[in-house]
């Protein structure tokens, strides 16, 4: 995932956002669910890489563990 947000950062600088998700199954109900543990670690890695901004899908599955989550990705250092 570095590798790749670095790679795309490069090339289209601040202009570049990342999309993650789902946080809840979609109308197919076969999509991979992203823990709030996952989400974490992802937004982390989004901010250490410069990334201004990121797109979750999926929110109908938020809840206070995912919130949770985020806050705590988002806390400085």
């Amino acid at each position: 995932m570095r590798k790749e947000i670095r790679s795309y950062k490069r090339l289209y600088g601040d202009r570049f956002a990342v999309g993650l998700g789902v946080l809840e199954k979609g109308i197919t109900g076969n999509e991979n669910i992203l823990s709030p543990e996952m989400l974490e670690r992802d937004i982390k890695i989004c901010r250490e890489l410069g990334v201004k901004e990121v797109v979750i899908y999926r929110l109908g599955g938020l809840n206070k563990t995912y919130i949770g989550a985020i806050k705590r990705s988002m806390s400085v250092p």
